[in-house]
């Protein structure tokens, strides 16, 4: 079974949207001049690569949410609340097909933190990383993760919408 970008993207929404309090408001790209607390912001997540081998590569997806509240307090909280559910999940998510069934294939998350942004607003980020070997009469994939064009911004912002389309529809925006 083929696993695309966008559902390792759809993966990490679709955990901390599951570990947050129920009816907090998401956002996604942009934050809108007149914002609801309590609410998340998943800006586009960006991606980095380098060679690990002659035939290796390691691409990784740098997520940043930030969880945005009345208080330090409740945001603290609402962020180092998600950020323990993945430590104590041993930094794995599960992947999810479009219909909602488990694949039975997890993303392994990796430099999970929590940081202060500014009053009222804590930022929680992560990695999944990814490695994929190259063969010469082989299309690029990490393992059986679908990778063409991914390192161009264009098609991670395209999977990034096409990822969080579900929860768009759903007025959350």
């Amino acid at each position: 079974m083929e696993i695309q970008l966008e559902q390792s993207l759809a993966a990490a929404v679709r955990y901390v949207q599951d570990h947050t309090e129920q009816g907090v408001k998401l956002y996604f790209d942009e934050i809108p001049e007149n914002f609801y607390v309590p609410s998340v912001y998943f800006p586009v997540p960006r991606t980095a690569s380098k060679k690990v081998t002659f035939d290796t590569f390691l691409v990784t997806v740098y997520f940043e949410v930030w969880f945005m509240a009345s208080s330090d307090w409740l945001a603290e909280g609402a962020a180092v609340g998600v950020r323990d559910s993945l430590l104590l999940d041993n930094c794995r998510i599960d992947s999810f097909s479009k219909d909602g069934k488990s694949t039975g294939k997890i993303f392994h998350v990796t430099d999970v933190e929590t940081n202060m942004v500014e009053s009222g607003i804590v930022k929680l980020s992560f990695g999944i990383q990814h490695y994929f070997s190259k063969a010469q009469d082989a299309e690029a994939s990490i393992g059986k993760i679908h990778l063409s064009m991914a390192g161009r911004p264009d098609a991670l912002y395209s999977a990034w919408l096409k990822a969080t389309e579900e929860q768009r529809k759903g007025g959350n925006e």
